[in-house]
């Protein structure tokens, strides 16, 4: 053989090496291991058929309730942040009321804003923070256990939060070069880590859930996928694909002004606003397309989509493959979804917010 053909198989071993090279970088990328769904179709309307109502509970309490900014589900309680009253309060798994959690004002066991409720890893402790740090309450009747600080120079930033361990955390924050930073007490100090960079305005939403053990953190606003945390670090778990009907990158809003132009217009799908995820499907709440919010349910093992328009059910929470969610106000009406299951709930309860355990059977689609 020539030493011409020589050298040319050996470039081209040489290009095959490097394309092979080039493919494992890319596979070791952030996000390159993701699974994707695509998502084409949002026009799915058939609920009645997927949701699957197993249980309800009715909040029962001595005081007038409006609709929850958020509520939290565990095994023997229930925690209800009250959108009007400004406060939070706690009820048996029944639906009975315990007590009011904290109250609002400046001393220490007191709260001011609320910015977010979560729950302590091993459910004992009902967590409240505001601008003053993070409140600990009693699980058991709601009385005060504690203030955690935050140093001073997030305290104003931080709005979301992701409890880990025992003073560990993840934080959403409105200011600053990162979003999602961690935040550990070590030695008596607050040590903080960004984990995401930011690209546009901080749009404040529901980011962070848990599922069997493992953290998950929702894309910020004009993005759509689901980061895994791990190891000190996020990585991609979920992508999620809407098309041409998706944000371009180009008009991500840099500041107040240009987010409320563009959330403010009837095109493109703008972000995932919450989410939650069973062994067998993962829910979304996406910010879409005419100003409609969006349920999306995906099989995690068919690949199944099922996307439409919100109609009647607020998600709050997984119990097992089970999801729990609340109607939205005045949506339960005969003929809806959810009537034939809640009439008798509704008559004996007109003015009392009812909790729903849903089922999501695709076997009737």
């Amino acid at each position: 053989m020539s030493m011409k053909a020589n050298r040319n198989i050996t470039s081209i071993l040489f290009i095959a090496f490097a394309a092979l090279v080039l493919v494992s970088c890319q596979n070791d990328s952030k996000g390159s291991s993701a699974r994707t769904y695509e998502i084409c179709n949002v026009d799915f309307a058939s609920w009645k058929d997927l949701v699957k109502v197993k249980e309800s509970v009715v909040l029962k309490a001595n005081i007038p309730l409006s609709f929850p900014e958020k509520c939290l589900v565990a095994t023997d309680r229930i925690v209800f942040w009250d959108s009007s009253a400004k406060t939070v309060y706690l009820f048996n798994a029944d639906g009975t009321f315990i007590s009011q959690v904290g109250e609002r004002g400046h001393a220490k066991n007191e709260y001011t804003q609320i910015r977010d409720i979560a729950f302590s890893p091993d459910s004992t402790t009902i967590k409240i923070l505001d601008d003053h740090g993070i409140h600990n309450y009693s699980m058991e009747d709601g009385h005060f256990l504690g203030l955690e600080r935050i140093k001073s120079d997030l305290s104003s930033s931080v709005w979301k939060f992701q409890p880990i361990s025992e003073n560990h955390y993840l934080f959403f924050c409105d200011e600053g070069e990162n979003t999602i930073i961690e935040y550990e007490i070590v030695d008596g100090r607050g040590k903080v880590t960004g984990l995401r960079k930011r690209e546009c305005f901080p749009y404040i939403k529901d980011c962070f859930y848990e599922y069997n053990g493992e953290y998950r953190v929702v894309s910020d606003f004009g993005s759509f996928y689901v980061d895994d945390f791990c190891n000190n670090a996020l990585t991609q778990k979920y992508a999620f694909d809407f098309g041409n009907n998706a944000l371009p990158n180009k008009k991500k809003p840099q500041n107040y002004e240009a987010f409320e132009r563009i959330n403010g217009t009837p095109e493109y799908h703008k972000c995932i606003g919450s989410a939650l995820e069973t062994d067998q499907w993962i829910y979304l709440s996406v910010g879409g397309l005419d100003l409609k919010y969006y349920d999306v349910f995906i099989n995690k093992t068919t690949n199944n989509i099922f996307a439409g328009p919100t109609t009647e059910l607020l998600y709050l929470g997984t119990c097992g493959d089970d999801y729990w969610a609340i109607p939205y106000p005045d949506t339960v009406k005969e003929g809806s979804c959810l009537y034939d299951a809640l009439k008798d709930d509704i008559k004996a309860y007109p003015d009392a917010p009812i909790l729903v355990k849903v089922k999501i059977d695709e076997n009737d689609i």
